[in-house]
């Protein structure tokens, strides 16, 4: 086929748009910094709890508490040189390197004081001399409390005024 200027399969050829490259505005900087920011906020919390979490759970030392009788029950107060205070109910405790004072109560018995200095993965051992036929805090037996009736109050309007046993 031929066009009119005679030329055989000459196609007008139509080029494409050209492309302009906008220079990024002031807005778009910083948003593109704040981007990277708060990636990199992210990266370094995510890091942090991480080797938190790796030095809570392996950067300990063992303290081993062993009484010289046997017992049922044995409550250990740890006190650290800050003044924090925890409470574990068994002989054997995992804790952080550092100077603690320890509080050993065994089968309720009197308390007896000790120091501890715990290192890094070595083991602590606290021998404890059971102290037997001594309640702790003075109280008396509940054995010596059953035969004595509770003194009424005022309020107490349910019991009876001799035996305590009015309902």
């Amino acid at each position: 086929m031929q066009d009119s200027s005679g030329v055989m399969g000459n196609q007008s050829q139509v080029s494409p748009p050209a492309v302009t490259i906008k220079e990024k505005t002031r807005v778009d900087r910083v948003h593109s910094y704040l981007g990277i920011v708060s990636t990199t906020i992210g990266i370094c919390g995510a890091v942090g709890t991480g080797f938190v979490w790796l030095a809570a759970n392996f950067y300990t030392g063992d303290v081993i508490i062993r009484p010289d009788k046997q017992v049922n029950m044995l409550a250990v107060k740890v006190f650290d040189a800050r003044g924090q205070q925890a409470t574990y109910y068994t002989n054997q405790i995992q804790l952080m390197p550092g100077r603690y004072h320890l509080e050993v109560s065994p089968d309720n018995g009197l308390s007896q004081h000790c120091d501890a200095v715990v290192k890094f993965r070595e083991t602590t051992l606290l021998p404890v001399a059971v102290i037997a036929g001594a309640k702790a805090d003075g109280q008396p037996s509940t054995d010596s409390l059953a035969g004595k009736t509770k003194p009424r109050r005022w309020w107490q309007f349910w019991r009876g005024k001799d035996d305590g046993s009015r309902l």
